[in-house]
């Protein structure tokens, strides 16, 4: 399995009256009937959230759905080239947002009753000539966001360092 993530570890500020958020607590499995609620800096620009995102379930209609997307890159964007074929990738939870360039790496939620569950993280968007700024008169019903799974971004990490996998979703044990 190919994931497009990073792990940083931050430093402190150099100013002692600032402090980090909370540290994230609460990672789970997608639960695809609830809402996922984007937050992050999309287009560089303050935090925000998208609270209106349904992630799309892997079945007949979605593949249909990328194929007429495929088709519709071919014959409308740049150079005919088909900018959809990544998103035939079963890792990728694929989505609609109002976000933009730059929101990478946000965290998805599914709210729980009072919990807030980290389920995913933003990792793209295609058509990708669009994002990169290079055609800008793509409809916005042809715009695809997708992110990875936490469960596949845990099992990933367990896989190649142990110890780091438990610092980072903060476990005593596995």
């Amino acid at each position: 399995m190919e994931l497009d993530i990073v792990i940083l570890e931050l430093k402190q500020h150099e100013f002692p009256d600032v402090n980090f958020p909370p540290a994230i607590q609460c990672f789970g499995e997608i639960d695809f009937e609830k809402e996922i609620h984007l937050i992050g800096h999309s287009g560089g620009n303050q935090m925000k959230e998208d609270s209106c995102v349904q992630p799309m379930i892997r079945n007949k209609d979605t593949h249909d759905y990328i194929l007429s997307l495929e088709q519709w890159s071919i014959g409308h964007l740049p150079n005919g080239e088909n900018f959809y074929s990544a998103l035939h990738d079963k890792h990728k939870v694929l989505l609609h947002t109002t976000f933009d360039r730059g929101s990478s790496g946000s965290p998805g939620i599914n709210i729980n009753g009072r919990e807030a569950i980290v389920v995913l993280m933003l990792s793209g968007g295609v058509p990708t000539c669009f994002y990169d700024g290079l055609y800008t008169k793509v409809p916005h019903n042809k715009l695809v966001e997708y992110g990875v799974s936490m469960t596949d971004i845990y099992e990933k990490l367990r896989d190649m360092n142990e110890t780091l996998c438990m610092k980072v979703f903060n476990l005593s044990s596995l």
